[in-house]
């Protein structure tokens, strides 16, 4: 079960379900992802869509949305997050009319809320102060990267939170940086290319918490679904979980449920909450 969430003090009760969600992977797909016909824009970038949701994933969400509440828990800056358009496109460089965003969101690996698109400056202020401690890692990390042979990439401090860049070599550099930083200051993480270092203070779990525990009015059951690394500190702490297999044993008492093989994890994810919302209207 989910910890905090089990100590919400009532304010005027909410009790539709809340899904905490990663985006990428998770709800949505990178082009140059089989994910089906009939898929749907979610993100143009540059005049061309590079993100997309599978049609049957789109079509529940949209007719669910005002049954739960939809919280997208990414690493993502708010700039990127702010590309994604739920209801999908007219067209590649054309908004739909029926546009979905979730109220809340979680970027920056929980470093921002954002309410209605804007980030909520109390929360950011309190992110801060969390990492105040990992500051001089964040700068070593940089440093050692500016010298590093293998890295590809501009080095960015996304939304003053944590240090992204990519390598040619993501191992290697992951092994230098390692070496070199505090782990119980900052993380080490891979994501294919791309390399970050991060805060032990910043994960989606404490972010979670964080809302569970400021949103108290939100009683209903709580969903978690991620795909990575960075998802496993929060999914444990909904009733149920939402993730690839290899991940299942990662998380303590978690109950989850995993696509098979060829299955879409966000259709999995969908199927399971139009059952859920069916059963509860019985």
């Amino acid at each position: 079960m989910r910890g905090v969430c089990n100590k919400r003090t009532v304010g005027v009760a909410d009790s539709r379900p809340l899904l905490f969600t990663d985006l990428d992977n998770t709800l949505i797909y990178s082009y140059k992802r089989e994910i089906g016909n009939g898929k749907v824009a979610v993100e143009v970038y540059q005049g061309r869509i590079i993100s997309y949701m599978t049609g049957y994933s789109h079509d529940t969400m949209m007719r669910i949305r005002e049954e739960l509440h939809i919280i997208p828990v990414t690493t993502r800056s708010i700039s990127q997050y702010r590309r994604v358009v739920f209801g999908g496109f007219s067209g590649e460089n054309g908004v739909s009319e029926n546009v979905y965003r979730p109220r809340f969101a979680l970027t920056s690996n929980g470093g921002n809320l954002l309410i209605d698109g804007e980030p909520d400056e109390s929360w950011r202020k309190e992110s801060l102060e969390l990492i105040s401690s990992s500051l001089e890692q964040l700068r070593e990390a940089e440093n050692l990267l500016a010298s590093d042979p293998d890295r590809s990439f501009e080095i960015r401090r996304v939304d003053d939170f944590f240090t992204f860049t990519k390598s040619e070599r993501p191992e290697k550099t992951c092994e230098r940086l390692s070496a070199a930083l505090d782990s119980r200051i900052v993380s080490v993480r891979q994501n294919g290319s791309k390399v970050y270092v991060v805060p032990e203070s910043l994960d989606k779990g404490t972010a979670v918490r964080r809302f569970l525990t400021r949103f108290n009015a939100y009683t209903g059951q709580v969903f978690c679904a991620g795909d990575s690394d960075f998802d496993v500190s929060f999914l444990s702490l909904g009733d149920r979980a939402f993730c690839p297999s290899q991940l299942c044993g990662r998380a303590d008492g978690l109950e989850a449920v995993c696509p098979a093989k060829g299955e879409v994890l966000s259709d999995v994810i969908f199927e399971y909450l139009q059952r859920a919302l069916d059963a509860k209207g019985k």
